[in-house]
C-alpha cells in the first residue's frame, strides 16, 4: 500500500511540474507590458526590461507546441492594442538581440 502511495505521489509531481512548465497566454503578459511602449511608437527603443522578458518567453519556449501556443496568444493580444506598430514588433528580435525561430508578426499563421 505504501509503495501504491508513493508511486502516486511521485506521479503526481511529474504531472504537476509538466503542467507549470507549459507556456500560456500570461507568459506573455510582461513582455506585452514591457514593450508597448516601444511597440506604440511612444519611444524610439526597446527598454532593457522589454528585451529581457523577450528573452525570458524565447528561452522558455523550447517546443514547437511552446512557440504556438505563444503565436497564438500574441495573435489575440494584438487585436486589443491597435496601436501597436507591426514593423517595430517584427524589429523586436533584431534589436534585442534575441534569435527568434520565427517572424513576428500579427498576420502570421500559428499552425506552421
Amino acid at each position: 500500500m505504501v509503495k501504491s502511495g508513493a508511486t502516486a505521489l511521485v506521479v503526481s509531481v511529474v504531472v504537476m511540474a509538466h503542467v507549470v512548465a507549459a507556456l500560456g497566454c500570461i507568459d506573455l503578459g510582461p513582455s506585452v507590458v514591457q514593450c508597448s511602449l516601444y511597440a506604440t511608437g511612444v519611444v524610439r527603443e526597446p527598454s532593457l526590461a522589454c528585451c529581457n522578458e523577450l528573452r525570458r518567453l524565447n528561452g522558455r519556449a523550447q517546443t514547437t507546441i511552446d512557440r504556438r501556443r505563444i503565436c497564438f496568444c500574441y495573435k489575440q493580444i494584438v487585436p486589443q492594442y491597435p496601436n501597436f506598430r507591426d514593423a517595430a514588433v517584427a524589429a523586436l528580435p533584431r534589436l534585442c538581440g534575441v534569435s527568434m525561430p520565427f517572424l513576428v508578426s500579427r498576420n502570421i499563421d500559428c499552425s506552421k
